[in-house]
């Protein structure tokens, strides 16, 4: 068959395709040998941090964990390279295990580069001392003295959140009052968090451990009974003990607290920001090192703890929550600053939820009088407190109308008046008739 002159067909391309369409043709097998290396890349990755974490479960010394994922890595690289090569007939196999280990060196980099947050210790409490507990581990407190010429009253102790998130200066300011009524304050920074000693395994921190520590305190301070008002998380703890050691508690007071039925735990924080606040939480999470060292307190914390010390993820998880803050908070109330906070003491719980018999055993109800203060934006959910009614039948509910999460910061007068009635067995302000319906106005933000 002839060609016509005038026809556009290139009688050297056998189909008509024309140069472009070979051009065209040629990009697109190298698009897609592109995306297939990529997925060979991001696949021979994914297995190499598997291994990471595998060799982890069984050994905690990093050099191993830490080689077991690239070489894995770079072995599943050359592998699948070899196979594409033979069904490629490709002649240079040879370069591909270099590309893999290249890649497997600057992954390796990585996860070693320090995270180098600033160090800053907690702020140093009214009061500040030290107890030595029975194992050697020191807790660090604050205490405000009952006034002079008071009549001696049951003293108060005080349990922070988190976990591992103490403010003890923050909270026996706003408690001070109490001390005019004729009561010693207490607070104290739990293990793995402020001045207190951090374990060399991280899996101490678990709820036995918290709650026989408030019991040395108990003792520590030479009381027969204690008032216990704890905060989110710190709820949890003084709930739990008042049941466990129920002719220890005088009375129960506890704001935002943490869900009974999730070990304190409970809430995502971060919904409540807006999407640059929460950016800016997620790129500080984001560094290959903390989500390695994350990941690691998820299998052995303790090899996640010999990866990266207290120092140094105790400087970011500072950062992280600053970050945080607004969620804490009814908007332009003060967001303060904390330091010294625990990273595994605040992680590590997680790992350490007990079974859903276990939780009942240790929830038994208990006739400690008990106020739940709940705080307008909260972003806990108004179920984790309705538990605290079931466990505790003699407590009442204080709802306080613009304050967050952390109620005795945006509210500390209300917040005040409420703990003193309480305390004195007068009418507290804003208790709610019906506890079990969320006000219409909770968790709206206040104008």
């Amino acid at each position: 068959m002839q060609t016509h002159p005038d026809s556009p067909v290139d009688p050297a391309e056998p189909n008509g395709g024309g140069p472009g369409a070979h051009r065209r043709s040629r990009a697109l097998r190298r698009a897609v040998a592109a995306v297939l290396r990529l997925s060979v890349a991001f696949g021979a990755t994914l297995v190499g941090v598997a291994a990471t974490l595998a060799t982890a479960a069984v050994t905690t010394v990093p050099a191993l964990f830490l080689a077991a994922g690239p070489l894995t890595g770079v072995l599943v690289w050359w592998w699948v390279r070899r196979l594409v090569d033979r069904r490629r007939g490709s002649g240079r196999p040879g370069a591909r295990p270099l590309v893999g280990a290249s890649a497997a060196i600057v992954a390796l980099a990585a996860v070693l580069i320090p995270l180098g947050d600033p160090v800053r210790p907690a702020p140093a409490p009214p009061g500040a001392g030290g107890w030595t507990m029975p194992d050697g581990a020191r807790l660090a407190y604050g205490v405000v003295r009952a006034r002079p010429g008071s009549a001696p009253r049951t003293p108060v102790v005080v349990l922070h959140g988190g976990p591992g998130v103490p403010d003890l200066a923050g909270q026996l300011a706003a408690l001070r009052p109490l001390s005019d009524d004729g009561h010693d304050v207490w607070a104290y920074a739990q293990r793995g968090s402020g001045g207190s000693s951090r374990l060399a395994d991280p899996a101490g921190y678990t709820v036995d451990q918290a709650v026989g520590d408030l019991e040395q305190v108990r003792q520590r301070i030479g009381a027969d009974q204690v008032i216990l008002v704890g905060h989110s998380y710190g709820a949890f703890l003084a709930a739990t003990y008042a049941v466990r050691f129920r002719h220890r508690v005088a009375r129960l007071v506890v704001s935002s607290p943490g869900d009974l039925d999730q070990d304190g735990l409970g809430g995502a924080p971060q919904s409540r920001l807006d999407d640059a606040a929460r950016r800016r939480v997620y790129a500080l999470l984001a560094p290959p090192r903390a989500l390695l060292a994350y990941a690691l307190t998820k299998v052995d914390p303790a090899a996640a703890h010999a990866f990266a010390g207290d120092r140094e993820l105790d400087a970011r998880q500072d950062r992280v929550y600053a970050a945080l803050q607004p969620a804490m908070h009814c908007p332009g109330r003060a967001a303060p600053r904390l330091h010294g906070l625990g990273f595994y003491a605040n992680h590590v719980p997680e790992n350490m939820r007990r079974s859903p018999a276990q939780r009942a055993r240790d929830l038994r109800m208990s006739a400690v009088p008990t106020l739940v203060v709940k705080g307008q934006c909260d972003y806990l959910t108004w179920e984790s407190a309705l538990r605290y009614l079931d466990v505790f039948p003699n407590a009442q509910l204080c709802y306080l109308l613009g304050a967050g999460h952390d109620v005795y910061v945006d509210e500390p007068a209300r917040y005040q008046n409420a703990v003193r009635a309480f305390l004195r067995d007068t009418p507290v302000p804003g208790l709610l008739a019906q506890p079990r319906l969320a006000p219409a106005t909770y968790q709206r933000l206040p104008r």
